[in-house]
């Protein structure tokens, strides 16, 4: 429910500002950014925007390659801590350079990259255990 009420209010933003938009990139990067924005602001908001210091992620054991699809990828990023899950969703899946990430959510570039680091491995120890369990 809430996800599709920060939906909602982007898309009223995006209507409201359609005037503003000045073709330096596509339409559908600009309401791209308004949604990521809104959402961001909207975590801030209620706290739940936190990176966490590195010595409390678990260091994650060696890597290993595996076989994977869609839905184990989606429940496997929920697990992983927030800052490292938005950096990984914001880098992976939006397509975001660390630098646009550290100026979105105010971080320096070398947090988001240590971030997006950490996420990674997690996000892939957090796989291996979700196929061989």
């Amino acid at each position: 429910m809430e996800a599709e009420d920060l939906l909602q209010d982007s898309f009223i933003k995006v209507f409201n500002s359609i005037s503003d938009f000045q073709g330096r990139s596509t339409i559908g990067a600009w309401i791209k950014s308004i949604c990521v924005n809104t959402c961001l602001k909207h975590l801030r908001k209620s706290g739940d925007l936190k990176f966490t210091n590195e010595e409390s992620i678990p260091e994650p054991k060696e890597e290993e390659s595996f076989e994977y699809d869609v839905a184990l990828i989606h429940n496997a990023i929920k697990t992983l801590p927030k800052g490292a899950r938005m950096i990984v969703n914001l880098f992976l899946i939006e397509g975001y350079a660390h630098s646009e990430i550290a100026q979105i959510l105010n971080i320096s570039e070398s947090t988001s990259k240590s971030q997006y680091a950490r996420g990674k491995k997690l996000l892939a120890q957090n796989l291996k255990g979700l196929i061989y369990e």
